[in-house]
């Protein structure tokens, strides 16, 4: 499910991870107490020069798993036409952070995925309602 993009967001050039989390938290703060205890996962598209073009749901699971395939990750990406690159996002009910060995193994997929149909995986971001982790921890100005 795509999220309408707020007027502020549509200017927007992701540089680093931090500029990802910080809209990314603000989406999260909006669920309500119920959906903060289940995970989501978002992808955020990306144009070639790093602007926000989409934001999308895709999918919603338990208080500790959940469960998003390479074709519904990269749907939007294919159809919007111009994205060039893409960035996973997901929460933690839990607050813990750190990457389960599932999360390593679904990131190196994604990439993988990502690279077969040249939609560059740029990042995946676990974020909490006051942090977050990077998989990748890059700083992404080199790329625009």
């Amino acid at each position: 499910m795509l999220l309408k993009l707020k007027r502020k967001y549509r200017k927007d050039r992701i540089i680093q991870a931090f500029d990802c989390y910080l809209i990314m938290r603000e989406v999260l703060m909006e669920l309500d107490t119920v959906e903060k205890n289940k995970e989501h996962v978002w992808v955020m598209g990306l144009s070639s020069n790093n602007m926000v073009k989409y934001i999308d749901l895709v999918s919603i699971g338990s208080l500790n798993a959940t469960i998003a395939e390479p074709r519904e990750v990269f749907t939007h990406a294919i159809r919007f036409g111009g994205i060039a690159r893409i960035i996973l996002i997901h929460n933690h009910p839990s607050g813990n952070l750190n990457p389960s060995n599932a999360d390593k193994a679904y990131t190196k997929q994604m990439i993988e995925a990502g690279k077969i149909l040249r939609i560059e995986v740029i990042d995946h971001l676990i974020i909490g309602v006051k942090s977050y982790y990077s998989f990748l921890g890059i700083s992404h100005a080199e790329r625009g």
